[in-house]
């Protein structure tokens, strides 16, 4: 098992070599890399603080940056390695709690995020603090505590853009779009570019049958935060029920350049190869997200239609059968197998 010391190793080494590719200089500052954070050009803030690194110059300057920019891109592990790194008076108690709770949450550790807040009152929480502890509460799925926590967070913070985005998805999951569109337009209210509020709100406009306005949000979120796969990949999947069909094949020629293994991606290139009749891409594609949704009804269904339209008989048959035997009933699709056995 890697050590954490050898994942800031290994993200060092694989970037070294970007700056040249970016046409940059060879000589990287601390103030290159937090100019191009704070403009959201993470891969080259990413490049700079390689380059920094491999020049020996790593301060806690460069390390609380290297944090906070591992935070943002998801990568729970080097984030974490990145906070060791720091000296005890880097960043204040509070500071590193809530940054080290955000990095045990994107490696999926939402228990242990929590027991750094085992001798902290709620009474003394920051927003952030409420919402590292929302966050974890919501994946452990302890729904009576979060509903509580929610409740007292929004009390005390109640513009909050982070708080307002994420209580609104947790209505949406929990089938209350009425409840959540009064949280999803006061975080959009506040911050017309947070990620969360974007993304909250392309949810609820799905939910609510207003695909385009769920398309606005998802294009102006994969424009500011193109290195999130969930804006493009919502995108293209709307682009394609929306007819867009040529705009989708662009969306993901785009996206797929920088996140080709993400599963949903590959099933929405099968759905634009299929309408566009390049059934080998189509077939190629729907492999490539097979695993991911191997148990999901609508993949299961997309996969007959697939295999239907490639000619494969036999194996269309088993896909449209295994459909039926997980949903019960459905005309059309029984149908279809009554034509493809006669």
């Amino acid at each position: 098992m890697k050590t954490i010391n050898s994942v800031l190793n290994a993200l060092v080494a694989s970037v070294a070599l970007t700056l040249s590719a970016c046409g940059e200089t060879p000589q990287s500052s601390i103030e290159d890399a937090q100019e191009a954070f704070e403009n959201r050009e993470y891969r080259i803030a990413r490049a700079h603080l390689a380059d920094i690194f491999s020049n020996g110059e790593a301060t806690d300057e460069v390390y609380r940056l290297q944090m906070r920019l591992m935070l943002e891109l998801g990568e729970g592990y080097a984030a974490m390695a990145a906070i060791e790194k720091l000296s005890d008076t880097a960043l204040t108690q509070d500071d590193r709690r809530i940054a080290t709770a955000h990095a045990l949450l994107l490696q999926g550790k939402p228990e242990a995020a929590l027991e750094l807040y085992g001798d902290v009152e709620p009474t003394d929480f920051s927003s952030e603090d409420f919402r590292m502890t929302l966050w974890a509460l919501g994946q452990i799925g302890q729904e009576e505590e979060f509903a509580a926590g929610m409740d007292e967070a929004l009390q005390r913070f109640p513009d909050n853009v982070h708080l307002n985005a994420m209580a609104a998805e947790h209505l949406i999951d929990l089938d209350n779009a009425d409840d959540a569109e009064e949280y999803a337009q006061v975080a959009l209210k506040n911050d017309p570019e947070n990620f969360q509020a974007l993304v909250a709100n392309g949810r609820l406009d799905i939910v609510q049958g207003k695909l385009d306005q769920a398309l606005v949000h998802y294009l102006r979120a994969s424009e500011i935060y193109p290195h999130h796969v969930t804006p493009w990949a919502a995108a293209s999947g709307l682009q394609l029920d929306l007819g867009q069909v040529e705009q989708a094949g662009e969306t993901l020629r785009v996206a797929l350049a920088n996140h080709a293994s993400d599963p949903f991606l590959q099933w929405q290139k099968s759905r634009h190869a299929l309408m566009t009749n390049d059934m080998i891409a189509a077939r190629t594609a729907l492999e490539a997200a097979r695993r991911a949704y191997r148990d999901n009804d609508e993949f299961t269904l997309f996969s007959a239609q697939v295999e239907d339209k490639a000619g494969n008989r036999e194996l269309a048959l088993a896909e449209y059968k295994r459909y039926l035997r997980a949903v019960g009933s459905d005309q059309q699709v029984e149908a279809r197998v009554v034509a493809l056995e006669n």
